[in-house]
């Protein structure tokens, strides 16, 4: 269950950021496929939350987008989390929004839903 947090610029326009969601849809459960916790198709309710947040007057830094993929951490994971991280970007680098950022963060954790 990936949980996915997207800060953006004011530069970024709601049909790019609504392109965004669609790549980051198909990119993330791919990357982070692995045996313990296979991709098996589109994604299912619950099985990934994209949450979107325009950068503050006081944020600071330069890139147009930065995209933070928080998922449990599985051994197969951990040994090549940047590869996984640097397929998200490739994933993306279709869009002309300015430089991208990709923070794959492994976790211990347990999800539920109704």
């Amino acid at each position: 269950m990936p949980l996915i947090d997207v800060t953006f610029s004011e530069r970024i326009k709601p049909d790019q950021l609504r392109t965004l969601g669609e790549l980051l849809s198909e990119v993330v459960p791919r990357a982070v496929d692995c045996p313990e916790d296979p991709f098996v198709g589109p994604p299912a309710m619950g099985d990934l939350e994209i949450r979107f947040h325009r950068k503050g007057a006081l944020d600071v830094g330069e890139l147009s987008v930065v995209v933070e993929v928080r998922t449990k951490r599985f051994e197969s994971r951990v040994q090549d989390a940047q590869q996984r991280a640097e397929t998200i970007r490739r994933g993306l680098s279709t869009l002309s929004i300015g430089p991208i950022g990709v923070w794959l963060v492994l976790l211990d954790g347990a999800w539920t839903q109704d």
